[in-house]
């Protein structure tokens, strides 16, 4: 990726590659794999496909007659538990992790090409500290 951009910007070795990443709007990897994990979940949950992932997703709902704060959100997924630490990271555990995690308004967007914008914009915001022209520490590898 930062050969494609140094390429495509005609920057040498030397030159920082983080503006370059900026001024085309491209994610960093990990910001990548959560955006391909959210777009998954979106259309699982939206347009039942593939089934077998719209049935590892579960709703969450309160069966309690008392107000929540977490209650109120619409469009929030259940999050199962997981023993181990590798388990964190497997599809059925992360992906309603990360979909949770996302604004209401990009979860609440109806139509797919708007889920896929309002989403990459929000992780590009949340990737580049774009006063300083520099990737935020969190999603460094």
């Amino acid at each position: 990726m930062n050969r494609a951009a140094r390429l495509i910007r005609g920057l040498s070795r030397r030159d920082r590659i983080t503006p370059a990443l900026i001024q085309l709007h491209w994610l960093p990897i990990k910001a990548r794999i959560v955006y391909r994990q959210c777009v998954m979940v979106h259309q699982a949950l939206n347009f039942g496909k593939p089934v077998y992932m719209r049935d590892m997703l579960l709703y969450f709902h309160v069966d309690t007659n008392v107000e929540l704060r977490h209650s109120s959100e619409v469009n929030r997924l259940m999050e199962p538990r997981f023993r181990r630490e590798c388990g964190k990271r497997a599809f059925a555990n992360s992906a309603p992790r990360l979909y949770n995690n996302l604004p209401s308004f990009v979860r609440a967007a109806e139509t797919a090409a708007l889920f896929k914008k309002r989403l990459k914009t929000h992780l590009f915001t949340l990737s580049y500290d774009i006063i300083k022209d520099v990737m935020r520490p969190s999603f460094r590898l």
